[in-house]
């Protein structure tokens, strides 16, 4: 079935009013081209936009009988056996659920309906100035209106005035002056729905008050925190009140906040007006931590560090003092010690912090190594290392050893396991694998084979059950020869063969090659010699056996060396001890040499040099040059410049062929004159000046100071610092140089040292602080050395003849002489320690003596101690030092104790308190505290700073605060413990609920609720308006508590009812005792119901909650006169239904 959708609007009407819609065709069953099926109707439906009920129906689209309102009216088709008449002041949904069968249009026609009068124009007229004493004004105003009801009154923001004429003009009388603009509502008290509202039409003078009074916004703070609220200086009273209640005891300007409440202050002038203003203040609790001081965890661990947190929202870790980045919540896992601090912040920013100490203790290291396999005979040592204090080892899993032993002998087959548990009860554990096998065998090897160079041989051997063999020289592999017994020997070293069988074990065997040298023969490149110069030629001394050739041709000689004279070719064989052999050869050919001359023997001095030059006829001949040693010289040309005697030799080759010719030469050197002016020197002023010799037997000497010519003598005296040099010339003519520093030192000063000094009797030590630039000091007392005294400073504990020797580095020294007398000292008592009340004062007096200085730095006999202002005990020393005549000083102390002026104070750790609930109150300023306590026996203690009250009614409490010592230093202070009143805590008024239907508790009075028979609550058993679902009577019980914390039980009574209401559609108000009022059957049993009936044009004309729980019943009657016979309408609401209809009153 489909409804057709609207299109057009419907019109905004009069009061009197009629609605038609033109597209649905006169006297069909047809809408919009559609036919309706059998059994279904069609009619119109207002839907109220406020709260979406039904208000009423026309087959006609007739809703003259609404009350002004905005409304969308809908098409409905429905089924014949529905009366539209029960739909009306429900919803849709709720028909539905009731079994209506209902289809609406997919669209509406908005409809707004006016009453029938309206305001047209609202005029500000004259404002007078605000009146001081009670801050108000009064604001004329004229209302221009149409159609205005002919009865009732003008209401005008709450003033009524007599209805006059159109424009009207009203006064507002006792408006508020408080500078703040002003919106005004108007409507007719006959007519309500027909009102007007203008905001902001006009502003109030500012007040005039002359009260300056500003609270300041919202605060919110955390506990532990406090707030001053000050009301300003301009008022004569200030009455302060918390949530409503006057706070007693407090008329001062400024109130003290410690606890969460709306405080408002009312401020009175002298003039006699009053300001009032009013702040929230709110303390948001601290989040709460629980943290062990102290954790640890085994290494590789990871710690899941949890505290204890209760209000926290948001959450910042640290470690070590710096931010851990990411980590937000309120639990953290960590790998590693240290000191780990949480910070907490709560909904309202409110901050707490805990730290701990997080200590990672480190597991033993275990390290038992890779897998073993050893042969038959040996055995696996395995290790667990140091770190553990006890051992479990186990093999296969089974244990073999436990104790404090770390290592273990393995001897059989199988997987090794060992546990190390350390002293901090850490562990770890590890694996080893290790396997025995039997091994092969090779033949033993000679220590070594002997081989000639260049000639090589083999080693085999001879060895039996292996699957591998592998050759080694010098520990290198040689993998050509694997499995190979047989390696062929080419180089010296050591060759040892291993051999593996399946099961890797090894054996090996190690023999040494040794390659011997042939013998080393070196006869040389083939020579050319000079004739007469025989050679002898040298076959080595490495040989056993020496053969010569000549031009092939055995000779007779058998010896190691051969003299040849004759041209030819020689050869040698010659044969080692070892059997090896070489043999060498060299061609000789004799022939004259060229001519060589030198320039002669020579002599000069030492230290010089000296040319020898060669002179010869052979073109580009070699030249070689030899010292007396037989060594060649760097030098290869005609001359040599030669340092050194000696006699040097020159070897010259060349002709064709070339021949050597060898001539050598004798050098001689003389001396050089002998210097010895000795070391470098320092002397001390006043020393003999030293004589310096430039030794005898010269030739001439010439002396210089700092490079000025100084003397030609053999000796000078050296009287002044310099450098002294001398040259000398012997009687060769050679000469030489010496040079020597000499430096003349002052000797060290003794500065700051008096003849007399004084020793105080029964001080520890004289002190004197030498002053002077020397560097070794010595100390003696009546000629004796004092041992150990070697520095500048010297701490003097008896009297005598004192002497001080100071020397420098160098040498120089310096000394004084002082002597050191015992002198007596003062004594000054200043007497006992001793208190000073506030505002006393006392003299110290040191007694006579030459000086005084006081730790004030004042120097008088005597001082004068007043007991300044301090907030606390103050316990300040004073010292005073005395000298006599002799320098000799004592001195004294004494502690005096002042004692502050008592500003006792009394705080609490909550504002108020539920009946017979404990609170803490803490006083503090003082030591000795005196309670009040009003009713005797609600403090658990009275003289103790800390008390617990257990109030049970509202109740001030005072406290005496002294300090025990000071008798009229006291003060007193006061507070006020609230105890919570219930204030309009129900769960509501007993009542019936009608068979089937759920029913909504309605408690009230506090913050949250929790209801009993949670079997029989549909939904929010914690909460105030729970629905609930029963089929006979029940109590239910609710605990509630407020918003001071407190919890209160309530309970309420549910009948259940079956359905028996009957709609009352006409009353005959006429006395007879019948239908004279409305009246329904069985209402009394649901008090909490509500009735409103209007007129035809929906003005209200009656209005009770709880209707027929009292004599107030509607009997036609308003305001004294009787309401005329007509038709009206009523709402009636209880036990969650609504229910509406039309109620004729008839008189007669």
């Amino acid at each position: 079935m489909i409804v057709s959708s609207f299109s057009e609007s419907l019109p905004i009407l009069p009061s009197n009013y009629s609605v038609t819609l033109t597209n649905k065709p006169a006297g069909a069953n047809l809408y919009s081209g559609i036919q309706l099926p059998i059994g279904y109707n069609y009619t119109y439906i207002a839907i109220s936009n406020v709260d979406g009920v039904i208000a009423g129906h026309n087959e006609d689209s007739d809703f003259t009988t609404l009350r002004a309102g905005s409304y969308c009216v809908y098409g409905a088709a429905y089924r014949n056996d529905q009366n539209p008449d029960t739909w009306i002041g429900k919803t849709l949904n709720e028909i539905i659920v009731q079994g209506a069968c209902i289809l609406t249009s997919a669209q509406c026609k908005p409809l707004t309906i006016t009453p029938a009068c309206f305001f047209s124009d609202v005029v500000v007229g004259t404002q007078t100035a605000c009146v001081i004493g009670p801050n108000t004004y009064t604001q004329e105003l004229t209302i221009s209106y149409e159609r205005a009801p002919t009865t009732g009154k003008i209401n005008v923001n709450g003033q009524e005035f007599d209805v006059t004429t159109s424009p009207q003009t009203i006064v507002l009388q006792g408006l508020d002056s408080d500078g703040q603009p002003v919106d005004v509502t108007i409507f007719f008290s006959e007519v309500p729905e027909c009102r007007t509202t203008r905001n902001n039409l006009f502003t109030a003078p500012a007040n005039c008050c002359p009260i300056v009074l500003d609270l300041g916004e919202d605060v919110d703070k955390c506990d532990g925190a406090s707030v001053l609220l000050f009301a300003g200086d301009n008022g004569t009273e200030y009455i302060w009140q918390k949530d409503g209640v006057v706070i007693a005891g407090n008329n001062s300007k400024t109130y003290p906040v410690n606890a969460s409440g709306v405080y408002s202050v009312e401020v009175t002038h002298a003039s006699g007006c009053k300001k009032t203003d009013t702040v929230a203040i709110t303390f948001r609790p601290l989040p709460q931590i629980v943290f062990p001081a102290v954790v640890e965890f085994c290494a590789g661990d990871v710690l899941d560090l949890r505290p204890m947190i209760t209000n926290g929202a948001r959450y910042e870790w640290y470690m070590n003092g710096q931010l851990i980045d990411g980590q937000t919540e309120d639990n953290i896992q960590i790998t590693e010690g240290g000191v780990y601090k949480i910070v907490v912040y709560s909904d309202y920013d409110c901050k707490n912090e805990a730290s701990v100490i997080v200590r990672q203790i480190p597991l033993p290291v275990v390290e038992l190594g890779a897998d073993q396999r050893k042969c038959d005979g040996e055995i696996a040592l395995l290790d667990a290392g140091p770190d553990g204090v006890s051992y479990v080892w186990y093999l296969n899993n089974i244990e073999i050893s436990r104790g404090n032993e770390s290592t273990y002998e393995a001897k059989q087959s199988g997987i090794y396991k060992v546990v190390v548990t350390n002293s901090t009860g850490c562990s770890t554990e590890d694996f080893v694998k290790v396997d025995f096998f039997a091994s092969p065998s090779i033949e033993a090897l000679p220590p070594f084979i002997d081989f000639c160079e260049g000639v090589g041989g083999s080693i085999t051997a001879q060895a039996k059950d292996y699957k591998t063999l592998k050759w080694y020289i010098d520990q290198v592999h040689q993998p050509t020869f694997d499995n190979n017994p047989t390696i062929i020997v080419a180089k010296a070293g050591l060759y040892t063969v291993e051999v593996t069988n399946l099961a890797n074990c090894t054996v090996s065997r190690t023999v040494e090659a040794v390659f011997r040298p042939l013998p080393t023969i070196e006869l040389g490149d083939d020579l050319t010699l000079c004739i007469g110069n025989p050679l002898v030629l040298d076959g080595g001394i490495e040989g056993v056996k020496f053969e010569w050739t000549k031009d092939g041709n055995p000779l007779p000689n058998t010896e190691r060396k051969l003299t040849v004279i004759e041209n030819g070719t020689y050869a040698v064989t010659v044969t080692s001890e070892y059997g090896c052999m070489n043999q060498d050869e060299v061609k000789v050919n004799f022939i004259p040499g060229p001519s060589v001359t030198l320039n002669g023997d020579a002599t000069f001095c030492e230290g010089e040099s000296h040319s020898i030059i060669m002179t010869t006829d052979a073109t580009d001949p070699v030249i070689t040059w030899l010292d007396q040693f037989g060594n060649i010289l760097p030098e290869n040309g005609n001359v040599l410049i030669v340092t050194e005697p000696g006699t040097y030799k020159v070897s010259v080759i060349g002709g064709t062929p070339a021949c050597e010719v060898i001539k050598e030469v004798n050098i001689t050197t003389n001396p050089k004159p002998k210097i010895n002016l000795g070391n470098d020197r320092i002397l001390c002023d006043g020393d003999t000046a030293p004589v310096l010799n430039a030794g005898p037997g010269n030739v001439s000497y010439s002396w210089t100071l700092n490079g000025n010519p100084l003397a030609s003598t053999q000796n000078v005296t050296a009287t002044q610092s310099g450098v002294y040099e001398v040259k000398v010339k012997n009687q060769f003519g050679c000469e030489n140089t010496e040079k020597v520093s000499i430096t003349y030192e002052p000797i060290p000063s003794i500065d700051n040292l008096q003849s007399d000094y004084a020793l105080c009797e029964g001080s520890t030590a004289l002190v004197i602080d030498l002053e002077s630039d020397g560097s070794i000091f010595e100390w003696k007392l009546n000629n004796n050395t004092i041992q150990g005294q070697t520095a500048d400073i010297i701490n003097i504990t008896e009297p005598g003849s004192y002497e001080v020797i100071v020397s420098t580095p160098s040498g120089c020294k310096n000394s004084a002489t002082f002597t050191v007398t015992q002198r007596p000292k003062p004594s000054v008592d200043l007497g006992d320690d001793f208190n000073l009340c506030p505002g006393d004062s006392r003299i110290l007096d040191a007694g006579v003596h030459d000086q005084y200085v006081w730790s004030d730095s004042s120097t008088g006999a005597t001082l004068e101690v007043t007991a300044d202002e301090f907030d606390e005990i103050t316990h300040q020393l004073y010292t005073v030092i005395v000298t006599n005549e002799y320098g000799c000083s004592d001195t004294d102390s004494i502690e005096v104790s002042i004692y502050p002026v008592i500003k006792a104070a009394i705080s609490s750790d909550q504002p108020g308190v539920c009946n017979g609930a404990p609170v803490k109150l803490t006083a503090s300023g003082g030591i000795v505290y005196e309670w009040n306590d009003p009713e005797g026996n609600t403090l658990s203690s009275l003289n103790t700073a800390e008390t617990i009250a257990t109030p049970s009614k509202t109740t001030t409490y005072s406290v005496v605060v002294s300090d025990g010592i000071c008798p009229d230093n006291k003060d007193e202070k006061s507070i006020q413990i609230i105890v919570f009143e219930p204030v309009n805590v129900s769960a509501g008024n007993d009542t019936c609920v009608l068979a089937g239907r759920p029913f909504r508790l309605n408690a009230k009075g506090g913050v949250s609720y929790q209801w009993d028979h949670p079997e029989l609550i549909i939904s929010g058993a914690d909460s105030a308006h729970p629905e609930v679902q029963i089929t006979q009577e029940v109590t239910f019980t609710v605990t509630i508590t407020d918003i001071n914390g407190c919890t209160y039980t309530d309970q309420i009574s549910i009948c259940v009812k079956e359905d028996s209401f009957q709609a009352v559609t006409i009353i005959t108000p006429n006395g007879d005792g019948k239908n004279d009022v409305l009246y329904f059957n069985d209402l009394e049993n649901y008090p909490d119901n509500q009735l409103r009936i209007f007129n035809r044009w929906g003005n209200l004309i009656f209005e009770a909650e709880g209707y027929q729980q009292n004599d107030k019943l509607f009997d036609g009657i308003r305001n004294g006169e009787r309401l005329p016979a007509d038709t009206y309408y009523y709402i009636l609401t209880f036990d969650g239904q609504t229910y509406k209809s039309a109620l004729t009153i008839l008189w007669d």
